[in-house]
């Protein structure tokens, strides 16, 4: 997979919480952070294209960001990235927690999880 998926494109929510390791990105377009943690975002797809990453529009799509907060028990933020290990939370961060290293580092550490 490369580039960054929406999430709300039909069977995208189901597709990640199949995945053994994804990134859910709640994105912004009027938030000045949400610039900042996009460019992120797409530094950490850059430089790992074999995880796959979502992004929902929390605007356009706030029912849907509410229904996942809900559903994976996370405190809606925005920006906020959720690393999924197997469909559930293993990491989760908002505004300025969300950088490509700690992404990397949150990948790393679901990663190594699941090889033990």
């Amino acid at each position: 997979m490369s580039g960054i998926r929406d999430l709300s494109e039909v069977g995208a929510l189901d597709a990640a919480l199949q995945d053994e390791l994804a990134v859910l990105y709640k994105h912004s377009r009027i938030c000045p952070t949400s610039v900042r943690t996009i460019r992120e975002i797409r530094e950490f797809v850059d430089r790992n294209p074999d995880v796959p990453v979502y992004q929902i529009d929390v605007i356009r799509d706030r029912s849907l960001a509410r229904q996942l907060a809900d559903d994976l028990g996370i405190r809606h933020e925005s920006p906020q990235a959720i690393v999924l290990q197997n469909g559930r939370p293993f990491a989760h961060g908002s505004h300025h927690e969300v950088t490509t290293d700690r992404l990397e580092a949150w990948c790393r550490g679901a990663q190594s999880e699941v090889e033990e």
